[in-house]
């Protein structure tokens, strides 16, 4: 990978995980936290979206082998819930992908609430997951796979970051600045979804090129 792809896959993967947008999520669940509480919360979170990420990225084929799912379809199906999450984005509203109405309100009872619902499926989604198995299936080489699993790690160590400064976040952009950074990384995730599904097709359909 060239410094620029490296910039562009973190970036990519940094836009399907929103932790900017997981914010006023991460401030409901954790209302209750002292400081240190909710910074402990923060790691921990970081930690399994690591997990996650990498579990998918080095089991993902093995899966789809397993169940017989034919690579670009899967592509393809995971480009539409990209597409969904970023339509969503550009409501500046949740995407109902990433949390059903019904596990918010559960969540904020349970004593933990870092791994579930905040690293899954908050941050972790269908689309960041299904992202990494897509690249994880175009990966050769171990310089490659080191790569992503590098940009992998830098991604949960940004959300830790993010999250841990989230309460200076949410006063200083406001609902509205939150907003607007959703909005911004809903068009480069609607960006991402259509290319990536207009690939999909051309490869199950190779009339359409």
């Amino acid at each position: 990978m060239t410094p620029a792809e490296l910039v562009t896959a973190f970036v990519a993967l940094f836009t399907l995980l929103n932790p900017v947008g997981g914010i006023p999520v991460f401030l409901a669940l954790t209302e209750t936290e002292s400081r240190e509480g909710r910074n402990g919360v923060a790691f921990v979170a970081s930690v399994a979206v690591a997990v996650i990420l990498l579990v998918a990225m080095f089991l993902g084929s093995a899966i789809l082998a397993v169940m017989h799912i034919e690579l670009d379809a899967f592509r393809l199906a995971g480009m539409v819930v990209i597409i969904g999450m970023a339509l969503s984005m550009l409501n500046a509203s949740p995407s109902g992908v990433k949390q059903a109405p019904g596990e918010h309100q559960e969540a904020i009872d349970r004593s933990s609430v870092a791994v579930v619902p905040l690293a899954l499926p908050v941050l972790a989604g269908p689309g960041s997951i299904s992202a990494v198995i897509i690249v994880a299936t175009r990966t050769s080489g171990w310089r490659e796979w080191i790569l992503e699993v590098v940009i992998i790690l830098l991604n949960a160590a940004a959300a830790y970051g993010i999250l841990r400064i989230a309460p200076r976040l949410g006063r200083m952009l406001g609902t509205t600045g939150m907003n607007v950074l959703t909005r911004l990384f809903g068009l480069l995730l609607l960006a991402i979804g259509l290319g990536g599904a207009a690939e999909a097709l051309k490869a199950l359909f190779p009339g359409l090129g």
